[in-house]
């Protein structure tokens, strides 16, 4: 029986919309969730333990009473099941993404199930892409020496606005029209970074900036050019943090903004977590090495699964 139907079940009325079965539930003084409770009750998958309800679509979207309850489930339930449940649940979340794979990223700045999930019950996330028909959108295999890569001969070009600089062996200030860095001479290739402490990483993505960010990224767009957001903390990090100060939206809608931009500008933009600032600078110098060679690789992927 779907939710959907718009009947209340207390007394058979029909109704043609939500709203106004919700307002006719005062008539029979039952509120909203006890109504769905009562007539679709959910249980855990993982103890059989009514789950609670927030909102209609949190309520009827959940099969658990939270994110760790959900992957304690993954790691002690059978393959079948959790393949089954992963394949449901990333189905339903490509079909909201045009039926496009989604990126590292948005997937763990969300509440969905962990690519490590993927990996661990389908041998890779894109295995698990291929059996749903769709491809992931950064396809590309990281370059085989991303990592060992000489950097002692490249010389880096830094933005003379930045205050605190990353330190190389060869660099120089002059002022950049994209992002904060970028390579010099045959180093060259078009690859820009921009870096984000944790705090700016927010407020680029807050509502007063957010659509000066998208202008930026046109831009690049424009220039014929890809730019990496290199932010100093990890998602983890960020995720924990519920809501941040009056002036700024919630860790929920930072990371929206985060994935429109991404889906927007897939072509042109990708963000990048690090683990702190030194992981940062490392991780931006070996990013302008192989410039156009990662264009088209999900960066954050290969990062997090070293």
């Amino acid at each position: 029986m779907s939710y959907k139907n718009f009947n209340c079940l207390e007394c058979g009325e029909e109704f043609g919309e939500s709203k106004k079965l919700h307002m006719h539930l005062r008539s029979h003084k039952i509120i909203m969730g006890n109504y769905y409770v009562k007539h679709y009750p959910r249980k855990s998958l993982f103890d059989g333990e009514l789950i609670p309800f927030k909102t209609l679509e949190q309520y009827m979207g959940s099969y658990f009473f939270d994110d760790a309850e959900r992957d304690k489930w993954l790691e002690s339930a059978s393959t079948e099941r959790v393949q089954a449940f992963l394949l449901k649940t990333f189905k339903d979340a490509f079909n909201k993404n045009n039926n496009e794979a989604l990126t590292y990223n948005d997937i763990a700045s969300s509440r969905l199930p962990s690519v490590e999930s993927c990996i661990k019950t389908f041998s890779s996330y894109g295995l698990m892409c291929k059996q749903l028909g769709v491809k992931a959108t950064l396809s590309k295999r990281i370059p085989s020496d991303f990592w060992t890569a000489d950097l002692s001969k490249m010389t880096i070009m830094i933005d003379t606005r930045e205050q605190t600089p990353f330190v190389y062996r060869n660099s120089i200030s002059s002022k950049i029209d994209i992002g904060d860095y970028t390579a010099m001479g045959d180093d060259y290739d078009y690859t820009y970074v921009d870096r984000k402490a944790k705090g700016d990483f927010i407020s680029t993505l807050s509502k007063a900036n957010f659509e000066r960010f998208k202008k930026e990224m046109q831009r690049v767009r424009d220039l014929e050019s890809q730019i990496y957001v290199v932010v100093e903390a990890p998602i983890k990090e960020i995720k924990e943090r519920k809501s941040f100060n009056r002036k700024q939206a919630s860790v929920e809608h930072i990371f929206h903004n985060m994935r429109e931009i991404q889906r927007e500008f897939s072509d042109v933009c990708q963000f990048v977590f690090a683990d702190n600032v030194e992981h940062a600078r490392e991780i931006t110098a070996r990013i302008l090495k192989c410039g156009k060679n990662i264009w088209g690789v999900d960066l954050q992927y290969f990062i997090n699964n070293r």
